[in-house]
């Protein structure tokens, strides 16, 4: 796992798993378990509220399009709704990420130059990772634009599908850091297709439109909850489902992770049907109820 440095916040992704893209390396300052770690000038954050409408840009979203170790992979479009196919969830504008390759900077750090993955959101100059547990937990939400028509479709060299179940769209997943380590946790919602709809957790999406995907995670005892809410943009709550599973496979034991030494991360796709285009909206960091 990354350690801190002094006045460094040093964030890491974990490793694809072996049956992918086995000839990416890890960095060389880390252990196998690490894919990438980059550093960042933000220690001792506090908890920071956050609120991106997609009205006037991406920010806070990185994909290839941004240079340097923020960016990432894939891509992310704004959207104006005058322009755009759908209307926007809120607001005047939404955003689309897509499938795609890494940028040039970590195709340096040794990534193939045929790696693909989808854009990640850790806030702009990574300041969505805080230092702190705010009273009440915390809470990430995100519209996301579902359609019942979409299919599954493996990309040449998928990065995180070998953890995704058959059948899977897309995989969205929210995370929470470790203070101490640096060590991320992925908590995964994998939206799957299935006789002509679209499943959630076992919740059968059936309506085209926007529906809000919501992780809650709180204390329970001193220690980690997550909870993930799918509800529609009425407000009504579809789908409750506790998630005691990390995505990566970890041996993650919730109930012996203490939130004092937790805070949050971020948002991304770990993985994404090769063609597809997901529209986003309303991403919000907030304190928990």
């Amino acid at each position: 796992m990354c350690r801190l440095r002094p006045r460094l916040l040093v964030v890491g992704l974990l490793l694809l798993g072996p049956a992918a893209c086995a000839d990416s390396p890890a960095s060389p300052d880390t252990n196998p378990d690490v894919a990438f770690a980059v550093a960042a000038t933000n220690s001792e954050a506090p908890f920071q509220t956050w609120h991106q409408g997609f009205n006037h840009d991406t920010e806070g979203w990185y994909g290839a399009e941004t240079e340097g170790g923020l960016g990432w992979c894939g891509g992310v479009e704004q959207v104006d709704r005058r322009t755009g196919n759908l209307n926007p969830s809120a607001g005047r504008g939404y955003a689309i990420v897509s499938l795609g390759g890494c940028n040039d900077f970590w195709i340096a750090q040794g990534f193939s130059e045929n790696l693909v993955n989808a854009p990640w959101a850790p806030g702009p100059d990574f300041s969505l990772f805080s230092d702190v547990w705010p009273a009440g937990g915390f809470v990430y939400e995100l519209d996301i634009y579902l359609d019942p028509s979409w299919t599954s479709a493996e990309p040449e060299l998928p990065l995180f599908n070998d953890q995704a179940p058959p059948g899977t769209v897309f995989t969205y997943v929210g995370s929470v850091r470790e203070i101490a380590t640096d060590r991320f946790f992925y908590f995964a919602v994998p939206v799957l297709s299935e006789n002509g709809a679209l499943s959630i957790f076992g919740h059968t999406v059936d309506e085209a439109g926007w529906y809000t995907f919501r992780h809650v995670f709180a204390e329970d005892g001193g220690h980690l909850s997550v909870t993930f809410e799918l509800a529609n943009r009425s407000g009504g709550t579809l789908l409750t489902e506790s998630i005691e599973t990390e995505f990566f496979g970890q041996d993650v034991d919730l109930g012996a992770l203490a939130v004092t030494e937790l805070s949050s991360g971020y948002v991304w796709f770990a993985a994404l049907a090769d063609g597809l285009e997901v529209p986003i909206d309303e991403h919000r960091v907030r304190p928990g109820r």
